[in-house]
């Protein structure tokens, strides 16, 4: 049976963090070594380049302080990246004060990174869970790479009201903690710094090319949607920087609460309709229309109406189809209460056979029992474009999702759909 995904997903993006920092160099990767005054060598922090006028040394609080670092302006869930190779000094996951990360280079000096996202994304809710807060797998002490994702832009602390952004400082190699180190203006390192993101590697998205079409094409195939500015930003990044295989983005958006609204109710239709694997032309179809906002009663009227199900069930009075559809669809007998239930609301007319057959397959019991054809069902369609043919149907049962995702990820059929070969 299936393994839950969201554990699973979760453990091996942990994993895979763990295995993506490496050791660690003198200076940020490219650099020259040796003293660096007032102006050390940095790498840039955040994947997103405009640098804005200098805000160090601004006045702050009405006056009452000046501002210690310089704040770089972004949306959300923009990647942070690591300004030196280093070690993580500090990680606060504090959503209501405000979350932060300090590293701390191989010469002492800290460099700084306040206003680290707390939102759910795509939502303005403070409650970010940690992987939506920084990088997975980072801790204090964790050895960290120039240019490695570290943490996610975000608006907590005090800029819920000013727009996300980064508020970056470099502080002086010192004891104790890095705030009583004092600060220095880090915009001429931030002038001068480079992209150090050498983390990107075009091997890890094929078929794809780059990171970006590739979540695009996950969310068009299986939520049917665009991607959204924030989801687009948070997975490429996942994927880039290798916290997630390139299949991990297919397996979660099916996984998601999303794809179970949007495409599994017409496939468990067809599958308590028809008692079939679904036509691919026909799911597509209807798929279409349900995402066009077609409500799934309405469908499910259809189908009704079709000759399949008129020669499965038309010649049955009520009380027959009733003891039909609980054998089909529940693989049970009725329960004498229910049967008489359901057999009253068809035969006075509150209901009709087409009503009745879509609570059956929205009901509890059936989404469990058809949980692994459907969701099999929907990977197909949504990542090669037709349905799984009934020895493909079988060869799949009693696996779990990350081998049907990686398997149809990984094979010819899927590299020509991608690339039109």
């Amino acid at each position: 049976m299936y393994i839950h995904h969201r554990r699973r997903h979760r453990s091996l993006v942990a994993l895979a963090a763990v295995g993506a920092v490496g050791a660690l160099a003198p200076v940020a990767a490219g650099l020259p070594a040796g003293a660096h005054g007032e102006s050390p060598p940095i790498c840039y922090p955040i994947e997103t380049r405009p640098l804005g006028a200098n805000t160090y040394g601004d006045p702050r609080g009405g006056g009452t302080r000046s501002h210690q670092g310089h704040d770089i302006m972004g949306p959300k869930m923009v990647p942070m990246q690591a300004a030196v190779d280093g070690v993580v000094e500090e990680i606060i996951h504090n959503n209501s004060a405000g979350n932060r990360i300090a590293i701390r280079g191989p010469e002492g000096w800290r460099y700084v990174y306040l206003h680290v996202n707390n939102d759910t994304p795509g939502t303005d809710d403070g409650a970010a869970d940690r992987n939506q807060v920084f990088a997975p797998g980072l801790v204090v002490g964790s050895q960290v790479r120039a240019g490695q994702v570290i943490a996610f832009n975000g608006d907590s602390g005090n800029s819920e009201n000013s727009g996300a952004h980064l508020h970056f400082e470099i502080r002086r190699p010192g004891a104790g903690h890095w705030s009583l180190s004092p600060s220095i203006d880090p915009y001429p390192s931030l002038q001068a710094a480079p992209n150090c993101s050498g983390a990107d590697d075009p091997a890890r998205y094929r078929p794809f090319t780059d990171a970006v079409s590739l979540v695009e094409r996950q969310y068009a195939d299986l939520l049917g949607r665009p991607a959204d500015p924030v989801g687009l930003s948070y997975w490429a990044s996942q994927v880039r920087f290798g916290y997630v295989p390139a299949y991990g983005v297919a397996e979660t958006l099916l996984g998601s609460t999303e794809a179970a609204q949007r495409t599994a109710p017409v496939a468990r239709l067809y599958w308590a309709f028809f008692l079939r694997t679904p036509d691919s032309v026909g799911l597509q179809y209807w798929l279409d229309q349900f995402r066009g906002g077609m409500p799934l009663a309405d469908i499910a009227q259809w189908f009704a109406t079709s000759d399949e199900l008129q020669a499965r069930y038309s010649v049955l009075n009520d009380a027959a189809f009733v003891n039909l559809v609980y054998r089909n669809i529940l693989d049970r007998e009725a329960l004498p209460v229910d049967r008489i239930f359901w057999t009253t609301a068809l035969s006075s007319r509150a209901q009709t056979r087409g009503q009745v057959m879509l609570q059956f397959s929205e009901s509890s019991e059936y989404v469990t029992r058809m949980a692994e054809p459907v969701d099999i069902t929907t990977a197909y369609i949504g990542m090669l474009g037709r349905a799984p043919d009934p020895d493909a149907l079988a060869s799949w049962l009693g696996q779990d999702r990350t081998a049907l995702v990686r398997g149809i990820f990984d094979s010819p059929e899927y590299a020509a759909r991608i690339t039109g070969g």
